[in-house]
């Protein structure tokens, strides 16, 4: 699978700005809950959520795939990257419910695209 988040390899992509939100809601949770000056927790204990989603990673290009993500660097995201952080964080719902929506890659002429469905035996 593809590590760019730009989208030019997949069939399908997510808006950025879509996953960004929902990413950035989860980290202001995640951050509101374990906050480094909680008096039943230390510093030395505190994850914050950014670095609790790269340690779920087994390698660190998602460092900076996710700050591409959260800083909207490309407009659309591979479907397979979006999916990936959202499991991370434990909401890949958030790609059925319709907050974000999943879309063909606008970035693929009709040709590529009427190959890449023959070969998923869509038509």
């Amino acid at each position: 699978m593809s590590r760019k988040s730009g989208g030019n390899v997949d069939a399908l992509v997510v808006r950025t700005d879509e996953l960004a939100s929902v990413l950035q809601l989860w980290l202001d949770k995640h951050n509101g809950r374990f906050p480094a000056t909680d008096p039943r927790s230390s510093t030395a204990n505190f994850t914050s959520g950014y670095d609790y989603i790269i340690s779920r990673f087994p390698d660190t290009l998602y460092h900076r795939l996710l700050w591409r993500i959260l800083n909207l660097e490309a407009k659309h995201t591979s479907l397979g990257i979006a999916d990936e952080v959202l499991t991370a964080i434990d909401d890949a719902g958030a790609l059925e419910d319709g907050r974000i929506e999943v879309i063909p890659n606008p970035r693929w002429n009709n040709e590529t695209w009427l190959a890449w469905k023959a070969e998923q035996g869509c038509i």
